[in-house]
């Protein structure tokens, strides 16, 4: 059966993934060359699941590259974490394209961009501390890396905990009160927008690190990094913990009901 590039396309639908591709490089780049390079590893049989697994190697040897000293071995460290976003869109394509989505290929594809958000930036902070002239001790930068790591899928980690409340919630009742929008929040969300266009390794993660690099500012890039990190994370705790509050309103009100047919008997 020959395959075509188009009759990877067709399955995609660009509703279900509109959150990734409100990114610019996602749209424009990223999501167009994942049809092409899907549909060659569709014509050798090659599963998506085998894609993630392959995409985790691209990412140990983009965070080796970036340990090494030397801008050019970072630019290449760069561009392999360019080849890394490519694979991770690139098995969802082949996935929808077999029809096998699984809660295994989901959770696969979690871990490898888990791994990739922890390791990049120690790798990175090796690389730096292997530098001449440095206006900050090495042990420093380590730490700088390893902090960025954690800081980097500690968010994400909190997030998907509430995320998990909230769908426990929506089964119980799906009539679920809308949200009230105030000035506060609407600033956070807006500013979460903004962060993830910044942050989110499918936005401009990378690009941001290749021209740092590049210029060979590569410390400048982690002391932001971690600082921008610093404030993402503050912000998903404030938005969880709001979340949290308007969970525990919708549980207490659906217990009401239970409480008065108990005393009615």
């Amino acid at each position: 059966m020959k395959i075509s590039v188009e009759d990877i396309r067709k399955e995609y639908n660009p509703q279900e993934k509109a959150d990734d591709d409100s990114l610019m490089m996602v749209r424009y780049i990223v999501r167009p060359l994942s049809f092409y390079v899907a549909w060659f590893f569709a014509i050798f049989g090659v599963s998506a699941n085998s894609v993630t697994w392959i995409s985790l190697i691209v990412s140990l040897l983009g965070t080796i590259c970036l340990a090494m000293p030397g801008v050019a071995w970072k630019l290449t460290g760069c561009t392999l974490f360019f080849l890394w976003i490519l694979l991770d869109h690139v098995d969802g394509n082949l996935a929808r394209y077999y029809k096998s989505p699984s809660i295994v290929g989901d959770f696969l594809d979690t871990f490898v961009c888990y791994v990739t958000l922890a390791i990049f930036p120690v790798g990175l902070s090796i690389g730096i501390s292997n530098s001449m002239g440095l206006p900050i001790e090495p042990k420093f930068i380590i730490v700088l890396g390893a902090s960025a790591g954690i800081l980097g899928i500690f968010s994400r980690l909190l997030y998907q905990k509430v995320t998990n409340y909230g769908l426990k919630i929506k089964f119980q009742n799906n009539n679920q009160p809308e949200d009230n929008v105030s000035l506060i929040k609407s600033f956070i969300k807006s500013s979460k927008m903004m962060a993830n266009s910044i942050l989110n390794p499918s936005g401009f993660l990378f690009p941001i690190l290749f021209v740092f690099v590049y210029f060979n500012i590569s410390l400048m890039y982690l002391l932001i990094y971690n600082l921008l990190l610093v404030i993402v994370n503050l912000l998903v705790i404030q938005k969880c913990l709001w979340k949290l509050n308007e969970f525990d309103i919708i549980q207490s009100t659906l217990k009401k009901p239970a409480k008065s047919d108990a005393s009615n008997e």
